[in-house]
């Protein structure tokens, strides 16, 4: 199962398309701090696929969280921005 979170709606939709029409299983969140509950609650999903740069918690905390309550899950940052401005390298594992 792909859990999706990023902020942006559009984006969100268009990706969980993506991996719908790929056979997987997906559940989406706007936030970090949205995505945070359901993995607590033992979701477990098998990809954590979150926008890089959001409101809130961000992405790293929220992958060092999920990390903690299951160091299987595959995490994959994404953004949509072109430019490296404010995106450094991250260690949450």
């Amino acid at each position: 199962m792909a859990f999706l979170v990023d902020n942006e709606e559009f984006v969100r939709m268009n990706t969980a398309d993506m991996r719908i029409d790929l056979g997987l299983h997906v559940a989406e969140a706007h936030s970090a701090d949205e995505a945070l509950n359901p993995i607590k609650d033992e979701m477990n999903p098998d990809l954590l696929s979150t926008d890089y740069l959001m409101p809130g918690m961000t992405s790293a905390e929220l992958a060092r969280e999920a990390r903690l309550i299951n160091p299987a899950v595959s995490i994959l940052f994404v953004s949509g921005r072109a430019e490296m401005n404010g995106i450094a390298p991250t260690r949450f594992a």
